[in-house]
């Protein structure tokens, strides 16, 4: 049988020398990559993935593909080649192009150049000269004789009036002549009625030459006359006047209030004129007379007015007032006395009497005040005020007690009450310092402390905040800040600790229990004496007392001999040789097959998916053989193999094996 190899193989770039491939009489099942030798057709073959492909040295064309021109218009296994003669890769796009001169002895490719439609090559000067053959082409002028042009005649183009011709290789160019023209200018002065003459119109063909110009006379009309005009006023009653040829229009002011001065030729002034009244200031005017048309025509002058030197203002609350008297030339301002006096406001009921009011909707809103220096107004009953008059007090000076009792709790907002006498009866309110005097000495108990989680938190940077005199009991043994606790031990606070201050464990007492003689069951107080094997105990650490000192004894050939005292330590030791006795040896058998079996592994492997097995073996080394076989051949297989760790192998393999189908030894070489 075969050696399986159930993964791939790497040579690593070497050669397989002196090999043969699978013999076999007909074709076998395949998979992609197979090869064999069918010893009945004598032939190597491999497997596509789909079927068997002989490799027998003669070849074959698998498919084929045109190009230039070409296409394959049949399938891979009939290939029929044809000139293309559609789309830009045709056979004649294909050739490329030629841009030189064509050579008359150039070939071109025919259909049915000779008879019917065979293909046959001919030179350009023979289809030069059929095509020459074919054609004729006559010329004709728009006068005189036509003409025919044959091969290797000559037509002259000549260029006639204004037109000449050029000729050049390949090309005759054709232009109209340019033109000189002679420009003149001329000036008149025609007078009314004289004419002029002037280019009217310009005429063109076609082609942009002038064929007519039209010139016309033009007179100029005479000079012309004027026999009246009207002349009106926006006056109502105005009548329209009409001025004649040869009238003269004379403008005249009323003779009361205008007149017209004529300056010069062009200029007619119009002015208003004076109202007989003296030109000058008048102060205090007794009368002033002025005419329909707003004129002042006359002022009569008056004396100086009278002075008044004083007069009395009258101010105060309604039902009582105050006079004072404003002398000539004083100002009075009606007005609040400042602008921070929010809320009040000047009344007027009456041209003489001004009052103030006070509108509660002007005054500011606030949440605080300055118990030192703002007042409150409030109207007061005493006799010293008088009853119903405003007054101002000082907000410091208003007591608690002045206030109604309370009908709900009374928040004080997180302050504090200050100030407060000790209590005398049963529901007094008591201070701080009451309280605190009262339970000097005394403890107050808190309840159990978990030593272990720290809970309550009574040490560490998150601490809660702590009494005096509170009392924990350890519930819990632990550690509390670096001291072993017990369960009944007692922790009590020494002094205030603030929340998160993380406390030393000065501010604290630790209590701890009473504690009895230990036993074998229960922690408690040992001693150590020296007639029981110690030393003498020093700095509260116990020690055994010297013993006999033993080097290293023993070996492959030698046991040890050890004698000790009655509390176990070692007064002597010797060595000696081993000596065994057939007698003496029972079981060994067994036992070395013990001692064997522990350096060995087994398992069996496979799972029908997977192609990796993990295997732990535990022998404690990578120094191991790993073989594996098949469970059903019992043929030993190559798979690839990995000691991954001192106790672990991975098996891999390239397929999956069934369930249990493979089996794995291992065996420790260490």
């Amino acid at each position: 049988m075969a050696i399986k190899f159930l993964d791939n193989i790497d040579l690593e770039s070497n050669e397989i020398q002196d090999v043969a491939v699978e013999n076999l009489s007909s074709d076998p099942t395949g998979f992609a990559g197979r090869i064999i030798f069918n010893t009945t057709s004598n032939t190597l073959k491999y497997y596509n993935g789909t079927a068997w492909v002989e490799l027998d040295g003669t070849g074959n064309v698998d498919s084929v593909t045109a190009t230039n021109g070409l296409e394959n218009t049949g399938s891979s296994s009939a290939v029929v080649i044809e000139p293309k003669y559609s789309s830009g890769s045709n056979i004649v796009l294909s050739a490329g192009l030629y841009s030189g001169t064509v050579s008359a002895s150039g070939n071109i490719l025919i259909s049915g150049a000779s008879t019917g439609t065979d293909v046959d090559y001919v030179t350009v000067a023979n289809l030069a000269s059929t095509i020459n053959g074919l054609l004729a082409i006559t010329f004709a002028g728009d006068t005189g004789d036509s003409g025919d042009i044959g091969d290797g005649d000559t037509l002259t183009l000549s260029g006639g009036t204004y037109i000449t011709t050029t000729g050049s290789t390949g090309d005759i160019s054709i232009a109209h002549d340019s033109t000189s023209r002679s420009d003149t200018t001329s000036t008149d002065s025609p007078a009314a009625g004289g004419t002029f003459t002037a280019v009217d119109s310009v005429s063109s063909n076609s082609t942009g030459h002038v064929t007519a110009i039209n010139v016309k006379t033009v007179t100029l009309p005479v000079a012309g006359t004027m026999s009246s005009f009207d002349v009106d006023g926006d006056a109502t009653g105005t009548t329209a006047q009409t001025i004649i040829d040869g009238d003269t229009l004379q403008i005249n002011g009323d003779g009361t209030y205008i007149d017209t001065l004529g300056v010069n030729t062009d200029i007619l002034r119009v002015r208003h004129m004076t109202s007989g009244v003296t030109a000058g200031t008048y102060v205090y005017p007794s009368q002033v007379i002025v005419n329909a048309a707003g004129h002042i025509t006359s002022i009569t002058g008056g004396s100086t007015p009278g002075t008044m030197d004083s007069w009395t203002l009258n101010y105060g609350a309604t039902g009582g007032t105050t006079s004072a008297t404003i002398s000539d030339g004083d100002a009075v301002t009606m007005r609040i006395y400042q602008s921070s006096y929010k809320g009040l406001f000047l009344q007027n009921p009456s041209a003489n009497v001004q009052n103030v009011g006070l509108d509660l909707t002007l005054v500011d809103t606030v949440t605080s005040i300055d118990a030192t220096n703002d007042f409150l107004t409030v109207a007061v009953t005493d006799a010293t005020s008088g009853s119903g008059n405003n007054a101002k007090i000082l907000a410091s000076n208003i007591s608690l007690s002045q206030f109604a009792v309370p009908t709900a709790d009374l928040s004080m907002g997180t302050n504090k009450v200050t100030n407060v006498v000790d209590p005398t009866n049963a529901q007094d309110a008591a201070t701080k310092q009451y309280v605190d005097d009262s339970v000097v000495g005394g403890l107050v108990y808190q309840g159990g402390y978990n030593a272990s989680t720290n809970t309550p938190a009574l040490s560490g940077a998150t601490n809660v905040a702590l009494t005096k005199g509170w009392v924990y009991t350890v519930t819990v043994a632990g550690t509390f800040i670096g001291t072993a606790v017990e369960i009944g031990d007692v922790i009590i606070v020494e002094d205030d600790i603030a929340a998160n201050s993380n406390p030393p464990v000065t501010d604290f007492t630790i209590v701890q229990r009473n504690v009895d003689l230990a036993t074998n069951t229960v922690a408690g107080i040992a001693s150590f004496p020296t007639a029981n094997g110690f030393a003498t105990m020093t700095g509260g650490a116990a020690q055994l007392s010297a013993g006999a000192a033993v080097t290293a004894l023993g070996s492959a050939s030698e046991t040890v001999t050890i004698t000790t005292d009655a509390f176990g330590k070692i007064t002597s030791a010797s060595e000696q040789n081993i000596v065994v006795t057939a007698s003496q040896v029972s079981n060994f058998t067994t036992q070395v097959e013990t001692v064997i079996q522990s350096t060995e592994f087994k398992a069996n492997i496979g799972n029908g998916a997977a192609t990796s097995f993990a295997i732990t073996h535990n022998l404690g080394t990578r120094d191991c053989m790993v073989e594996v076989y098949d469970n059903t051949t019992y043929e030993t297989v190559m798979t690839k193999v990995a000691r991954t760790t001192a106790n672990s192998v991975t098996v891999s393999v390239a397929s999956a094996p069934g369930t249990n189908a493979l089996r794995v030894l291992i065996k420790s070489l260490q």
